[in-house]
């Protein structure tokens, strides 16, 4: 069975958690004191949380099923939901979300691909992301897909602050700046 997209609803606000609860343990537990982690999902994995933002409408969310179960999600931003200032344009992936069994499948590559065809029905000419200064395999998935580096930010969690690069990539011949 091939995979599958699909637009989440409110009704899937239980997988979203549960599929950004593993993938950023997945990703993060290694490198973080456990109640720092522990923290972190309880309140940005919240059913009230994920409600309001699946309830916005300059947002989406699309789910990855692979063999009929969800494997993992992409959240993508548009107009004052971007997590950051940027033109009305532009347009944020803040999340791809893929459980590690299925990294180096393609299936990364499957939800990017969902965010560039929203990309192009909102008329964007940039795509943007945050990636965590140390996952270098994101940095380099981002970069083979024509992103640049071109600034940083904080991302807090809990009381650990970390930097995450901004990663831009111009859409339609545009010249990241």
């Amino acid at each position: 069975m091939p995979p599958t997209v699909r637009q989440a609803s409110e009704q899937d606000i239980d997988v979203l958690a549960a599929i950004g609860r593993a993938t950023y343990t997945e990703t993060f537990a290694p490198h973080y004191p456990a109640q720092v982690i522990a923290q972190y999902l309880e309140s940005a994995f919240a059913s009230s949380n994920l409600a309001t933002e699946i309830a916005n409408g300059q947002s989406e969310f699309w789910l990855l099923e692979v063999d009929g179960v969800c494997g993992g999600y992409l959240k993508v931003n548009w107009g004052e939901a971007q997590t950051e200032h940027h033109d009305k344009d532009a347009l944020e992936i803040e999340r791809i979300y893929l459980l590690a069994s299925l990294q180096g499948q393609g299936y990364g590559r499957i939800l990017y691909d969902k965010a560039q065809e929203i990309a192009a029905r909102r008329d964007a000419t940039l795509l943007w992301l945050g990636v965590w200064e140390h996952n270098l395999t994101a940095i380099a998935f981002y970069k083979k897909l024509g992103f640049v580096i071109d600034g940083v930010h904080e991302f807090r969690m809990g009381d650990v602050v970390d930097n995450d690069y901004i990663m831009k990539r111009r859409l339609n011949g545009a010249v990241a700046s």
